[in-house]
């Protein structure tokens, strides 16, 4: 069920934000912007005030009679608008607005969401809103600055150390065999597909939250991390950080969940995403029937959960190419997984996901493009040096990125020629140790 909408209009009514402006624009023509538009009629606002800006106009014309038109259109004087963003996928920033000379604006989100960063208490909410989008959620990271003690500073060595996503991978192991797994569990040795032992990932989980101000999602991942024998000992230790907005984790879902575990993910902050393979002719009936089970049981337990379908790209060799710096600052700039895909795994922190599984295959070891998390070190030291890696115009790594744009077939298993180097790599670098 949705939270009423809105949740946080002040006592006098939605009125008292817009009763002085004769056009009541809508930017964006999607499930916010619709639910906005119910509202405002509900109260009595006239139709004949509200209008929607969406970038599909020509595609849409009208939504129950009110006019859309694309943003920003000459029409609209800025002193007579009041504009609602309402878009998911493009997060609020007034100053926007305010380059278009339109001073009068609010984020529609703020409206109805209930999320308190001090509880932290919004996955079962809003995760099944559609109005919601928890990565981009502007809300979120906003409370954040009011709630913690530490507040934005200027001055490279008193930044304020912010993550949208940080990840934890605390195995190497998986019940799948995916062609193009972008860890490249298949290419792993035996005696290498383990789990990283759970002190070390406990001392990880503390050390890079004290480094950080805030992190709006720490994500627990494998491998399939739900093999890690003390996986509910991690996914506690994660929940109690008071700086961490929430906690994914990411599964496909083939695997035996113990009742310890389901537990665990009975927290407030725990979201598990489970990925969506059936159907696609990749899971015999076997791995299909555990799946169902599994998406039971969680029903049952009233965990938070989505079962998800993602599109799959082919994933980089990883084999290294000789580029120059200019080259390698343009890739970084570039990425398509930055800043979101930091990782921290095995008592090192690596800016980039790509970077760590290259040090994890020994295709490369790179000193500039990784943090170790040593307890030793004092936490001013270890932020100022993950912030340095961070800010960095490029990585050695960058080198070995060859991303591409062509899809696969999702989970589709086996082992693929492309990436035997991989293997061939780690075996030689075992022959010269």
């Amino acid at each position: 069920m949705k939270p009423p909408l809105p949740n946080f209009v002040p006592d006098a009514g939605i009125h008292a934000i817009i009763e002085n402006f004769p056009r009541i624009v809508l930017r964006g023509a999607g499930a916010i912007g619709q639910d906005m538009l119910d509202y405002l009629l509900s109260q009595g606002v006239e139709k004949k005030k509200i209008h929607f800006w969406d970038k599909n106009a020509n595609d849409i014309r009208n939504i129950s009679g009110i006019p859309v038109s694309a943003p920003f259109p000459g029409e609209f004087p800025a002193q007579e608008t009041f504009i609602f963003h309402c878009i998911l996928s493009l997060p609020y920033n007034a100053d926007d607005y305010l380059k278009q000379g339109y001073a009068h604006h609010m984020n529609a989100q703020d409206l109805f969401c209930p999320y308190n960063v001090g509880t932290g208490k919004l996955m079962r909410i809003c995760h099944p809103d559609p109005r919601c989008a928890l990565v981009q959620c502007p809300r979120m990271m906003a409370q954040a600055f009011s709630y913690l003690p530490c507040k934005p500073n200027t001055g490279a060595s008193a930044k304020t150390l912010l993550a949208d996503k940080l990840t934890f991978s605390i195995n190497t192991r998986c019940t799948l065999k995916c062609r193009h797994c972008i860890h490249y569990i298949n290419h792993f040795s035996p005696e290498s597909r383990i789990d990283f032992p759970c002190e070390r990932i406990l001392s990880d989980v503390d050390l890079a939250c004290a480094a950080h101000d805030f992190i709006r999602i720490g994500v627990i991942q494998g491998g399939e991390p739900f093999l890690h024998p003390d996986f509910s000992r991690i996914l506690l230790r994660l929940c109690s950080k008071s700086n961490v907005g929430m906690v994914q984790i990411f599964s496909n879902g083939i695997c035996r969940i113990s009742e310890e575990n389901f537990s665990a993910l009975q927290n407030e902050r725990v979201h598990v995403r489970i990925s969506s393979y059936m159907g696609t002719g990749v899971l015999n009936q076997k791995q299909e029937a555990l799946l169902e089970k599994n998406l039971h049981r969680l029903q049952k337990a009233g965990v938070s959960h989505t079962l998800y379908r993602v599109a799959w790209n082919l994933a980089p060799t990883l084999r290294k190419r000789e580029y120059s710096a200019e080259v390698l600052q343009r890739i970084k700039e570039n990425c398509p997984c930055l800043p979101d895909s930091r990782l921290v795994v095995n008592g090192i922190y690596s800016p980039c996901h790509y970077a760590a599984y290259i040090a994890l295959h020994d295709l490369g070891d790179y000193a500039e493009d990784k943090v170790s998390l040593s307890p030793e070190l004092p936490r001013e030291t270890l932020r100022r040096r993950i912030v340095e890696v961070n800010e960095r115009s490029y990585y050695q790594s960058c080198a070995h990125c060859d991303f591409s744009n062509e899809q696969v077939l999702p989970a589709e298993q086996g082992v693929d020629a492309r990436y035997a180097h991989i293997r061939q790599m780690k075996l030689h670098h075992d022959v010269e140790t």
